[in-house]
């Protein structure tokens, strides 16, 4: 109750808030810009952006080669990178790598 007895209505939620980004990213642009943005680029588009919403997440903010990403479960943010086509088969293929 606040003061004066006025109730106030609180809305809670619990989420999982997953932070990225891309290691080694300025090394990369510093080598070939153009060419690590596209891939970046074509990276959230084709594989990333997709499978944050099949695992129930949103993007909360960019910020250039980072993401804050909401889950509402930290069940859902654990198996976000492991539902997605081999992490591994991704990082080797763009030469970029995600921590």
């Amino acid at each position: 109750m606040m003061p004066g007895g006025c109730a106030v209505s609180e809305t809670r939620k619990i989420a999982a808030i997953l932070v990225s980004d891309v290691v080694g990213y300025s090394r990369l642009a510093g080598a070939d810009e153009d060419r690590t943005l596209a891939r970046l680029r074509a990276l959230r588009s084709d594989l990333i952006d997709p499978t944050i919403s099949v695992h129930h997440g949103r993007i909360v903010k960019r910020t250039g080669d980072g993401s804050v990403i909401e889950f509402r479960s930290v069940v859902d943010a654990v198996r976000w990178p492991h539902g997605t086509t081999s992490w591994r088969t991704l990082n080797s293929a763009s030469g970029m790598s995600t921590r």
